[in-house]
């Protein structure tokens, strides 16, 4: 339940403090945010490998931000990619995300058959997060990826008409029939 309830949780963090509908930037910094959490969450499990209660609340925090990444870096590729390639974006996406998570499972057996623990593997999690958090922090402050300004208008206040014109004929001063 933990795992279901940091999964919950992400998105509904992410869209009420960080996401803006219509700056992708603000999609990307999402992402990094969940990695922070994520790796708050591996440490936490490392700290405390000991405490069932504790093991649970970290799970929690490390799925919150894994939940911000998978929902906002796939609204992400929604949003900058080409409707011609859209499929085959996300088909790839989902292609590699499985991959990953093979390979990922594969080598924690293999270092869990050759003697590494579960606080060992939880601090390994915890670094690769950190490396993917410090890169892709680096690429956002320098204005990379959805970043980018040609992706980010300058927010302007849309002007709402709360009266309806009517539509005029050419040349005339009386509405069109």
């Amino acid at each position: 339940s933990a795992i279901g309830a940091g999964c919950l949780m992400g998105p509904i963090v992410s869209n009420t403090t960080i996401v803006h509908g219509k700056k992708p930037k603000t999609l990307q910094l999402a992402v990094i945010v969940g990695m922070a959490f994520m790796t708050l969450g591996w440490l936490g499990i490392a700290s405390h490998t000991h405490s069932f209660k504790l093991i649970c609340a970290f799970t929690m925090v490390r799925t919150l931000g894994t939940a911000m990444i998978w929902i906002n870096s796939t609204l992400l590729l929604q949003n900058l990619t080409t409707s011609e390639f859209l499929g085959r974006m996300l088909g790839l996406e989902a292609m590699l995300a499985r991959l990953g998570e093979t390979f990922i499972a594969f080598v924690a057996g293999r270092l869990q058959d050759k003697g590494f623990s579960h606080q060992q593997l939880s601090y390994l999690a915890a670094a690769i997060a950190v490396s993917f958090l410090n890169l892709w922090s680096f690429y956002h402050i320098r204005g990379n990826g959805a970043a980018k300004a040609k992706f980010n208008p300058p927010f302007q206040r849309e002007e709402k008409d709360d009266i309806e014109k009517p539509i005029l004929a050419d040349d005339s001063t009386e509405p069109a029939m």
